[in-house]
């Protein structure tokens, strides 16, 4: 159930879903393809790490890349689990 609302937040947030068991799964979309980009320099600057994952006027590596997109993996599911844990009302 945890992985189906992580996949959800993706949505809402107008991205593909990243699935850590299959990367080869993506997009083409240019418009997804923007959100994502500007979505893993935001949590990469909020963590400290962009200096690190940074490749200006470069194209990342698949290294990188897989690394951008488990930094806003991570960074959905404690988005979820915030959401859902505060509206449990245990």
């Amino acid at each position: 159930m945890f992985e189906g609302l992580v996949v959800l937040e993706y949505l809402e947030l107008g991205i593909m879903p990243f699935y850590p068991k299959n990367p080869e799964i993506g997009t083409t979309d240019r418009k997804a393809n923007r959100k994502f980009r500007k979505i893993w320099k935001k949590v990469a600057r909020q963590i400290g790490i962009y200096d690190h994952v940074s490749t200006p006027g470069l194209r990342p590596g698949s290294i990188t890349m897989y690394t951008r997109k488990m930094i806003v993996h991570r960074w959905i599911k404690k988005r979820v689990l915030a959401k859902y844990n505060n509206n449990r009302g245990d």
